[in-house]
């Protein structure tokens, strides 16, 4: 089929040029002080993005930017460009999960198991995190509810925060004391992910479909 013969052409050009980023990152030193974005390495070792066909920007979605970000203008070399950054070995396992319960049968044994232990756990929905005070012994967390407005504080030994790279760099939670310089520069340094991976098990081989014109390739 004329269409997998190109794109395994334009995929074997891409990964050539990938590897060649990735020796080209580590024989300038590319630090985040140094960084700079994927398109312009890209540009630079032949990866043209203003000759690039259809099917080289299917190829580049798929086996880049889809992992990364929304667009390679704003992504980190020195971020995504180190042996091995991306690199996802998955084996040949099948680990498709085709539970007719869901996923909600997975989430329930972890509800579970936190209201279960000694009385004690909670989980609060609806409920916003406002402040984290760690400055003295324990943590304080200051939360509010979305729905009420009121607000209330909760006392703990240690807190795990969890919040998306967004939320922290938006400052939405205020620490205190306010997280270390180090740290900040850390979060900043990095961008959101702004996609969600859907699966879906084809029940007929896609070679099959592709010949009968039964799967349409879209890149954004």
């Amino acid at each position: 089929n004329n269409i997998i013969h190109e794109y395994l052409q334009s995929m074997n050009k891409f990964e050539l040029i990938y590897d060649e980023c990735v020796k080209e990152c580590k024989n300038r030193g590319i630090t985040p002080q140094t960084d700079v974005d994927i398109r312009t390495l890209l540009e630079e070792l032949g990866w043209v993005d203003d000759v690039l066909t259809a099917t080289d920007k299917l190829v580049e979605y798929n086996l880049l930017e889809v992992w990364l970000t929304d667009g390679l203008e704003k992504t980190s070399v020195a971020h995504n460009f180190e042996p091995g950054a991306n690199d996802v070995e998955l084996g040949k396992d099948e680990f498709f999960v085709e539970d007719p319960r869901g996923f909600n049968c997975i989430l329930g044994h972890m509800v579970d198991a936190i209201q279960s232990k000694s009385g004690r756990g909670n989980i609060l929905l609806s409920s916003r995190a406002k402040k984290i005070d760690y400055s003295g012994d324990g943590v304080t967390i200051t939360i509010q509810n979305l729905g009420t407005g009121e607000k209330k504080e909760l006392q703990a030994d240690v807190a795990v925060c969890t919040v998306s790279l967004g939320v922290l760099q938006a400052d939405l939670i205020e620490f205190l004391p306010p997280l270390p310089n180090w740290k900040r520069n850390a979060l900043n340094e990095m961008q959101m992910y702004l996609f969600s991976k859907v699966f879906v098990k084809l029940h007929k081989q896609l070679v099959e479909m592709i010949q009968k014109n039964q799967v349409t390739f879209c890149t954004n």
